[in-house]
């Protein structure tokens, strides 16, 4: 059997058939920025037109009424945190509430002063005598209670006056959207006005 040889191709014709190659990438590449150049000045002559001056200034509001959307999403996220942590301290006063018979300090104090005054001053069992220390007892270790009820108003005082501050930002947000949207409406009227009276003289 007689081995058939294979010819390895020369190092100059494979660099020929690379030097092809490139050569029609780089005229594809210089077709392609041609084509580009000419879609580009379009624009260009496009936005230096009526219609592209009056659409540029329609994305514009657009791009804006969507920015003030994002911020009123902020403000109403805001606005939710903070009826979260009223609720929560509502909640928290009226569990509270549930186990005292008196709530507010002054109302303890005397309550307390009224049983240490009949123990004092009044003839009783033993066994009675003991529950009315109970009672008082009760009303001395529910101070502390009183004393975070009233705290705890305090912070809810706090939240209601930053919940009305953010519910005005809401509203604000709220006309500005409204007005942006009226500017919107106008700008979208002269534009489509230009487009008919454009469509109008070509027909």
């Amino acid at each position: 059997f007689s081995c058939l040889q294979i010819e390895r191709p020369s190092k100059d014709e494979q660099n020929a058939a690379v030097a092809a190659i490139d050569a029609e990438i780089d005229a594809l590449r210089a077709e392609r920025n041609v084509v580009q150049k000419k879609i580009d000045e379009a624009m260009g002559k496009q936005k230096n037109t009526p219609i592209g001056r009056e659409r540029d200034a329609l994305n514009k509001l657009k791009n804006r009424k969507g920015l003030m959307i994002e911020q009123k999403r902020q403000i109403r996220a805001r606005l939710e945190i903070v009826k979260m942590k009223a609720d929560q301290l509502i909640g928290q006063q009226k569990n509270a509430r549930s186990t005292m018979k008196f709530t507010n300090l002054a109302d303890i104090e005397k309550e307390i002063a009224r049983l240490q005054r009949k123990q004092e001053t009044s003839s009783m069992s033993l066994s009675d005598e003991k529950k009315l220390i109970k009672d008082i007892e009760a009303l001395q270790a529910s101070r502390r209670t009183a004393e975070e009820l009233k705290s705890k108003q305090g912070d809810l005082d706090t939240i209601k006056d930053d919940r009305k501050v953010i519910q005005a930002d809401l509203n604000a947000k709220d006309k500005e959207i409204d007005s942006i949207q009226k500017e919107i409406d106008a700008q979208s009227k002269i534009l489509k006005d230009l487009v008919d009276k454009q469509s109008s003289q070509r027909g």
